[in-house]
């Protein structure tokens, strides 16, 4: 197991890489700190979910940079849940339509209010911009 731990918006955070594909995340959320087991809805055991972890308010942006994505193996993917009546759910997937092997996508991850900004090292650094509008997110840049 791997554990890391954050603080996040006043906020501790911890969260730890259990069994391959699955992510324990203890949010201490107004006094209230459940330890909720995750996984990705189409995860597989070298994803790596839960590589990286950003928490803020009702979202959390869990990585997966070791994903396959049309047949792009580590090409990576993130993770968007949203807790909804006291329970964390799997909102959206966000990865890179022309994304290619070895992007690791989610190297690094933050969320700030509605922007997300992924991480991405293939050889180069790059980031990428996500914008939430209602439930939406949507790529806004590299």
């Amino acid at each position: 197991m791997v554990y890391w731990s954050m603080i996040q918006k006043d906020k501790l955070c911890i969260y730890m890489m259990a069994a391959p594909g699955y992510l324990l995340l203890w949010v201490n959320d107004e006094g209230n700190a459940p330890l909720t087991k995750k996984q990705a809805s189409d995860g597989i055991t070298d994803d790596y979910f839960g590589f990286k972890v950003a928490v803020d308010g009702d979202y959390a942006v869990v990585s997966a940079p070791h994903a396959e994505i049309n047949n792009n193996q580590n090409q990576g993917a993130v993770y968007v849940f949203y807790k909804n009546n006291g329970e964390w759910q799997q909102q959206t997937k966000l990865y890179i339509n022309n994304g290619s092997e070895f992007d690791y996508f989610g190297y690094n991850v933050a969320i700030d209010g509605n922007h997300i900004v992924v991480g991405q090292i293939d050889g180069h650094k790059y980031v990428h911009v996500f914008e939430r509008t209602g439930s939406v997110w949507t790529y806004q840049q590299k």
